[in-house]
């Protein structure tokens, strides 16, 4: 999903997250009834970010990136085994994630990449691999980029797209 708009005043803001949040927790609570084959012991997630965008004057926006991690399943850890910055070209430009890092149920992970830092470019992307002991429900990886442009303001907003999967092992009927 790709969203670009202009930044709107704090209590839309803040009207449009709670609906938002509430739609991923309903989300969230569906995949609960999974069955087990719903269900992943790791994963590669790509997620697409920008650090700018032309506009239609030939300039470009710069946006400054978070990559956040949550988290959603209520009963299990994750561990959180790499999240690297790449750019448009795919080479990896650095590593966001020091050592591996434990999720615990509903917790998150968060990086940010400056608005002044330009390596990434107009394709640049976050690989993000997670592992859990069992089966686990997939964490809900994001980027939200904000920038501005004179007195205009822009948000983005994506989601990561798995594109390598473990999936759990599952008994038989």
């Amino acid at each position: 999903m790709f969203r670009l708009t202009a930044l709107l005043p704090t209590r839309v803001l803040a009207a449009s997250f709670a609906v938002a949040v509430a739609g991923w927790t309903a989300a969230a609570g569906a995949q609960d009834s999974l069955p087990c084959s719903a269900r992943a012991t790791a994963e590669t997630i790509y997620l697409p970010a920008y650090s700018e965008v032309p506009s239609s004057d030939r300039g470009r926006v710069q946006f400054a990136s978070t990559v956040l991690v949550h988290n959603v399943d209520p009963d299990t850890d994750l561990v959180l085994t790499r999240v690297s910055y790449h750019d448009a070209s795919g080479a990896k430009v650095r590593d966001m994630l020091g050592e591996e890092t434990p999720l615990a149920p509903f917790a998150s992970f968060s990086a940010v990449v400056d608005v002044t830092d330009r390596s990434g470019g107009i394709g640049a992307n976050f690989i993000i691999e997670w592992r859990a002991e069992t089966a686990s429900l997939s964490p809900i990886a994001e980027a939200v980029m904000l920038g501005s442009r004179g007195t205009q303001g822009f948000a983005i907003g994506t989601e990561g797209r798995t594109i390598r999967r473990t999936p759990a092992p599952c008994p038989q009927d």
